[in-house]
């Protein structure tokens, strides 16, 4: 009976991970390009693994109330207006609680009417 090299235990870890990040995968709700993509490079020994534990690793998508939606205006560079600090503006301004309460309930519900229009 041989002995295990350290490498041979590794590779086996390695493989063992692997499966177990392709089945989480598989289960999420990635677009299949993703899942393939992410597939292939996890059966890469040791390092495989790794790369697509730290390329899975995406945030949540932001509630529409909290998300920047603003276009660049013309010119070389482009000057970003914030379509959020506009939005949320007043919320920031008042020092009123009760004002800010109901300012930041017209923010929420004007985002809940246009994600209710798409």
């Amino acid at each position: 009976m041989s002995e295990l090299s350290i490498s041979t235990v590794l590779i086996c870890i390695s493989e063992c991970l692997s499966a177990l990040l392709i089945w989480k995968l598989w289960r999420g709700n990635e677009r299949a390009f993703f899942k393939c993509t992410l597939s292939l490079i996890s059966v890469v020994p040791v390092l495989g693994p790794l790369l697509v534990i730290w390329l899975c690793n995406f945030p949540e998508i932001a509630p529409p109330a909290l998300q920047d939606r603003s276009r660049p205006s013309s010119g070389f560079f482009g000057r970003w207006d914030s379509d959020f600090l506009n939005r949320w503006d007043r919320v920031f301004k008042t020092r009123d609680p009760d004002e800010k309460l109901r300012a930041w309930q017209d923010v929420m519900s004007q985002d809940h009417e246009d994600n209710s229009r798409k």
